[in-house]
């Protein structure tokens, strides 16, 4: 079997979309430390949340828009390193919100914590941006 252009670019995706799960990991425990430390209610609690509705959020829709923002930013070729970085943060904490508003909208009921839940939703975004760096660029390390 020969080993083609094609093979690559499947093989370096999938490297890609692994680290992403890896971020989204590391990503859901640092949230949940985040709320036991500002929250009264018990870590078991809050980690069976961070596994059955941060994880799947993150998995669900975190990695899918993580590439779509890699791609609209490639897009651009902006070339200063500032302005990618608020670039960046700007459409990942914009995702995040969206994420959260989109579904309450949808379900026309307005929730009463919304602003905690939007914010919840940037935070989750922009930990995981801030992660992926480290996990992206090797000089960070």
């Amino acid at each position: 079997m020969d080993f083609n252009l094609y093979h690559v670019y499947i093989l370096r995706n999938l490297i890609k979309f692994c680290k992403k799960i890896g971020v989204a990991l590391i990503s859901v425990i640092i949230l949940i430390l985040i709320w036991s430390f500002s929250s009264e209610d018990p870590f078991l609690d809050l980690v069976m949340i961070g596994l059955f509705y941060l994880l799947p959020a993150y998995l669900i829709f975190g990695i899918p828009i993580s590439f779509l923002i890699e791609k609209i930013v490639q897009k651009l070729s902006i070339i200063s390193k500032p302005k990618l970085y608020f670039l960046n943060l700007f459409l990942y904490g914009f995702a995040g919100f969206l994420i959260v508003f989109i579904p309450v909208m949808l379900s026309g009921e307005m929730i009463l914590n919304f602003k905690f839940f939007s914010f919840t939703g940037v935070t989750a975004a922009l930990i995981f941006y801030h992660i992926s760096l480290i996990f992206e660029n090797p000089t960070l390390r």
